[in-house]
């Protein structure tokens, strides 16, 4: 077999996957240009039920991503050092004593 790049067969190839390659390339570059210009508004809100110092309030979060934005893997949230999270025992010792 003849592997000369100017032989009829290896023009022929040539000829048939360098359209089919151009248009891979074209969809790929505007894939990735849509993927670039497509909006990201995410909205987030955090609820307490009581906004006092040192209240042991409820905390809701919600958080939106609106219908056409790009969407992700994971969200990563923090909450102020100083709220302090509860451990479970406080958790169960909290439900005894309000039974």
């Amino acid at each position: 077999m003849d592997k000369n790049a100017s032989s009829p067969n290896a023009r022929r190839r040539i000829r048939f996957f360098a359209p089919l390659l151009l248009a891979a390339a074209v969809a790929l570059t505007v894939w990735m240009v849509t993927s670039i210009l497509a909006t990201y508004e995410p909205q987030a809100e955090i609820i307490l039920s009581d906004y006092t110092s040192g209240a042991h309030a409820d905390l809701t979060s919600k958080f939106k991503i609106p219908e056409g934005n790009v969407l992700f893997d994971s969200v990563i949230t923090f909450h102020p050092p100083e709220w302090g999270i509860a451990s479970d025992d406080d958790v169960r010792m909290a439900l005894r004593w309000a039974r």
